[in-house]
């Protein structure tokens, strides 16, 4: 059971690292998403820099990706803990994929598609809240850390009052821990003022050494 278990979770990042974005990217427009808008290969820069049917497909595999690999670990080897361990390892593939020169996406989707597995309500109440603050904000990134934020706080309550597994805790520690250190540049645009809102495009112009998108 050990080593399946450590199976499961290196398949977990290695399915993970599968770029979607970066694939999407190369196959709607044939260019590095790397290299637009804010550098990221997430759903959210695919949206901003080449529309809303490809950030609907990017959006849907990294659900995908992850699902799977959590759903496997939850239903197969049967152990909260493996299943989140996994996901934050399929969170971690993602974000710094091996195929792609660690270079990925924010972390945003993949947490809430492992949620999504592991406490299911949770994830749900993380969504609305994301959208709130996403709605009143015009923030992505805000509503993103806010859903994120909600959802820990949710969760660590749940395990203290013996409603969730104690093995939920390593994805109620690893999950908001990722997602914050991916987007550390946003938090600083954030506090800056800079921070770009929902509905301004990046037209296609390609990413500046120096940009703030």
């Amino acid at each position: 059971m050990i080593i399946a278990s450590v199976f499961v979770v290196i398949a977990g990042y290695l399915l993970g690292a599968i770029p979607v974005g970066l694939l999407v990217a190369r196959w709607r427009r044939g260019i590095d998403i790397r290299q637009y808008g804010s550098g990221s290969t997430g759903a959210t820069n695919i949206l901003r820099t080449l529309g809303w049917k490809s950030s609907a497909i990017v959006f849907t595999g990294d659900l995908a990706k992850t699902m799977v690999p959590v759903l496997f670990a939850w239903f197969v080897i049967g152990s909260p803990l493996v299943a989140s361990i996994t996901g934050v390892a399929v969170m971690a593939g993602h974000c710094w994929p091996v195929y792609a020169q660690w270079s990925g996406g924010r972390g945003v989707t993949s947490s809430l598609a492992a949620l999504l597995v592991i406490q299911p309500l949770v994830a749900i109440g993380s969504l609305l809240v994301a959208a709130i603050v996403m709605a009143r904000s015009r923030f992505v990134s805000l509503g993103s850390l806010a859903g994120v934020a909600f959802g820990a706080v949710v969760m660590i309550i749940l395990i203290v009052d013996r409603s969730a597994p104690l093995g939920d805790l390593v994805f109620v520690i690893g999950a908001p821990l990722v997602v914050f250190v991916r987007h550390r540049d946003n938090i600083i645009r954030l506090l800056a003022g800079t921070e770009r809102k929902i509905g301004q495009q990046v037209n296609g112009s390609r990413r500046k050494k120096n940009a703030t998108t």
